[in-house]
């Protein structure tokens, strides 16, 4: 922006326009038609990061297997995870296909594996794996044992998300116990993320242990009431 200050909104509308000469422009480009702030951000992060890499936004008549795996390479070598790699990585993948498809890349200069016989192309790593990251049973005890003696709201919530089948902050604030809840003991919402495209519902039944956790957490069943009006108001204890 002309005041020099880098935000969401300035980025998507600098980088809107056609003919991108840098592939930092190009991520811009592409980041214009995301359909999610969350998508867009990812952008705007990816173009961040590729600005260290390559201080000139790395020309499209540039972009080729050496130096998007240079970028990979600068990736690893200051640390990123591989879930972070993952990200940057797919924006830069999608951008350059976006630009193939514009006419702004060649197709020979695409630098990522489209097929098992392509091995000296690049891989995009996966990132860790959901099921690594799961905690034990005893664990789980471990944290409602501490819950009951301590009371403390951030492992209530903490425990509530997990039993809510992992719900999100934003979706688990908005919960409501409305005439559902008390008629059919379960939740039902509309997860924030997709409630601008599908609108689908999700149900998650309320079982005892829950019901627990939320009386140690300070939240009570008042009809209309939301979980946010309890966790935001210094209850708790």
């Amino acid at each position: 922006t002309d005041d020099g200050i880098f935000t969401l909104k300035g980025f998507r509308c600098d980088n809107s326009t056609t003919g991108a000469g840098t592939l930092a422009e190009l991520i811009g480009e592409k980041a214009a038609l995301a359909r999610t702030e969350g998508t867009a951000k990812n952008y705007e992060n990816t173009v961040k990061v590729l600005l260290k890499a390559y201080p000139d936004g790395l020309e499209l008549k540039s972009v080729n297997l050496s130096t998007i795996g240079g970028f990979h390479d600068y990736l690893r070598r200051n640390g990123y995870s591989e879930a972070s790699q993952n990200i940057f990585l797919s924006v830069v993948k999608a951008s350059i296909n976006y630009g193939i498809y514009k006419g702004y890349v060649k197709d020979s200069q695409y630098p990522f594996k489209r097929n098992a016989y392509e091995i000296d192309k690049i891989t995009i790593p996966k990132g860790c794996k959901r099921d690594s990251n799961y905690l034990t049973r005893e664990e789980v005890d471990a944290l409602y044992g501490y819950l009951k003696e301590k009371r403390d709201r951030a492992v209530g919530c903490f425990l509530f998300s997990y039993l809510c089948g992992g719900i999100n902050l934003a979706d688990m604030l908005n919960l409501t116990y409305d005439d559902y809840y008390f008629d059919e003991g379960a939740f039902r919402f509309v997860r924030e993320k997709i409630r601008n495209r599908t609108g689908q519902v999700t149900v998650i039944p309320v079982c005892d242990r829950m019901r627990e956790v939320m009386g140690l957490s300070g939240l009570k069943e008042v009809k209309g009431g939301k979980v946010r009006e309890v966790l935001s108001c210094g209850a708790g204890s």
